[in-house]
């Protein structure tokens, strides 16, 4: 695991554990007194980027943290693609970081390993910067390296 191996100063997970608005009120006020250096993440076979999944993704979103719906319109094949067991396993809401507010990181490192992976990395590097691909917005970025294996690299 990352925290083993970095010395991280400190770790805020977000825990709504307390009630989803004081999490939401408390990890605001975290990022306000301490922005982001780096984000470390992914990107999701249709694109999206943490929970900000196409179509509810939005670009000028004005707050920080989200708290919604997760995987809309998830199809019964989103569990094989998340290693779960059974579609009931795959979270039906979530709390998440805006496509805003990750780009104000200092540095992003998007790590996207796999076959299934291909057509996201194709659709990132290649499609409009909008909402129909959370992940374009990366591109937006100046300090964001994508690194990828020989079976997500697109063709071509």
């Amino acid at each position: 695991m990352l925290f083993d191996r970095v010395p991280i100063g400190r770790v805020h997970l977000m825990l709504p554990g307390l009630g989803v608005e004081s999490c939401i009120r408390d990890y605001t006020r975290l990022l306000a007194a301490a922005p982001l250096d780096i984000v470390c993440l992914g990107i999701g076979v249709n694109g999206h980027l943490a929970f900000n999944d196409p179509p509810v993704a939005d670009f000028t979103d004005p707050v920080d943290i989200e708290d919604g719906p997760a995987r809309p319109g998830l199809p019964p094949a989103a569990a094989r693609r998340w290693r779960l067991p059974r579609l009931e396993d795959v979270p039906r809401t979530a709390l998440t970081l805006t496509i805003p507010r990750l780009l104000r990181s200092d540095r992003m490192f998007c790590v996207i390993p796999g076959p299934m992976k291909r057509d996201a990395v194709r659709r990132t590097l290649n499609d409009p910067i909008g909402e129909a691909c959370p992940a374009t917005a990366l591109r937006t970025h100046p300090a964001c390296t994508l690194y990828v294996d020989k079976d997500s690299l697109p063709e071509g």
